[in-house]
């Protein structure tokens, strides 16, 4: 907690995370936590060892700052139009796929008065962000069946090699790294 201008934060350093890169992604973190942004967005480029750096430092700094038990994570990969259904489920689910574990975390009816925290791991390439997009953006997001808020989560995007970063991802994560 607080400031880490010019500062190292110890789970952060714990996980191979560049000491520059340290206050903006705490403010992030923060950011998640207070729900200031509904929701947050952490996109990564660079080796798959750089993004399980951040993937592991952002799980440790979850474990270390919430309540045990409130924070759920699913990891899912979106490289081709058939992923879809991992977004919204199929045609005949009123609660499916991403949609379904959105609404998990947010719903009263689910909750039951606990505050929960989602991290959504999401490997994409250019079909991948596309899928993301509206899930991306403030406000509620709806499949024909289904609308769900985007209260305390956290979208880790983790973009797959030569993969380019579309401007509308780059308009809605607020940090972008590229490597340690």
């Amino acid at each position: 907690s607080g400031s880490l201008v010019g500062s190292v934060h110890p789970t952060l350093e714990r996980c191979g995370i560049p000491r520059e890169s340290h206050a903006s992604l705490h403010t992030a973190l923060q950011m998640w936590r207070s729900n200031f942004l509904r929701p947050t967005v952490i996109t990564v480029a660079g080796s798959q060892e750089s993004q399980l750096a951040y993937r592991e430092a952002i799980a440790a700094f979850a474990r270390t700052e919430y309540a045990e038990g409130s924070v759920h994570q699913i990891e899912l990969t979106l490289t081709e139009d058939k992923d879809k259904e991992k977004v919204i489920g199929s045609a005949a689910d009123i609660r499916g796929g991403l949609f379904k574990f959105i609404d998990n975390i947010n719903n009263p009816n689910v909750t039951k008065g606990k505050e929960l925290y989602g991290l959504i791991v999401a490997r994409v390439n250019e079909v991948g962000q596309f899928m993301l997009r509206e899930l991306l953006e403030s406000g509620a997001s709806s499949t024909h069946r289904l609308a769900v808020q985007k209260n305390r989560l956290l979208f880790l995007v983790e973009l797959s090699e030569d993969c380019i970063l579309t401007p509308q991802l780059r308009s809605r994560s607020v940090v972008i790294y590229s490597g340690l």
